[in-house]
């Protein structure tokens, strides 16, 4: 058994939503990772596989395992959409709501379907829903936005636990300062890329997050809330 240090929801400067607010490129970041000691990664853009052979070449001769992965917007209901992380896909899954994800989900038990910040107002799928729709999760994810004051996590924890399932330290990466803050430990037989996702499904991992400050919060909010400038890649 090998522990492998593991960040599952990255976005880079390619995204084609958030891509406008990030300052680094995949490369950057794998550059990044490389100084940090990372041996996994996951590239999580909006609604877009990105894992050229290029990038996962270069991931390769800094040591790093870079799993192929998306964060699909689905509906939620007729007036919402929910945000779904998917990896260890090899395209990208033409699914449109949570209904299509749970027969999406039938014909590849080898993916890993992981619940991103399930308890914010915005985008995800809800504490509730959650627990209805649970067999279609194989892990929960454990924010990063969140103060020693403000933790939704404790909720999410509850109910990750209520469902068995994993929860998943991630840094849903927007802003490469907190890449070093937020991460699992993942623990498998070997440094395969299915390996890696069936230890994380038995929840076999170990997670390393800390609490941000309320500058960090705010700072971080005001660069979502105010207008996107620039060409997307």
């Amino acid at each position: 058994m090998i522990t492998l240090k593991a960040s599952l929801h990255l976005h880079t400067k390619e995204d084609p939503e958030d891509g406008t607010i990030i300052t680094y490129t995949a490369k950057d970041l794998i550059d990044q990772a490389h100084q940090l000691d990372f041996q996994v990664l996951a590239v999580t853009l909006h609604n877009r596989l990105y894992f050229p052979e290029e990038l996962r070449e270069y991931a390769q001769n800094k040591g790093i395992i870079l799993l192929p992965g998306v964060e699909l917007s689905l509906k939620k209901s007729s007036w919402q959409n929910t945000h779904i992380l998917i990896i260890g896909v090899n395209e990208l899954p033409k699914i449109k709501s949570l209904v299509e994800l749970k027969l999406w989900r039938k014909q590849h038990p080898k993916a890993l379907i992981i619940a991103p910040h399930p308890n914010f107002l915005i985008q995800s799928l809800g504490l509730k829903t959650l627990t209805k729709e649970a067999d279609i999760f194989d892990a929960v994810e454990h924010s990063w936005f969140y103060t020693k004051l403000f933790n939704q996590n404790h909720k999410t924890a509850q109910v990750a636990k209520k469902i068995s399932k994993p929860l998943v330290a991630t840094s849903d990466m927007h802003d490469n300062q907190y890449l070093k803050n937020d991460y699992c430990l993942v623990t498998a037989e070997t440094n395969s890329p299915q390996d890696i996702i069936n230890a994380i499904k038995k929840g076999q991992i170990k997670n390393v997050t800390h609490p941000k400050t309320i500058f960090n919060i705010i700072s971080f909010v005001y660069r979502f809330l105010r207008p996107r400038t620039g060409k997307k890649l």
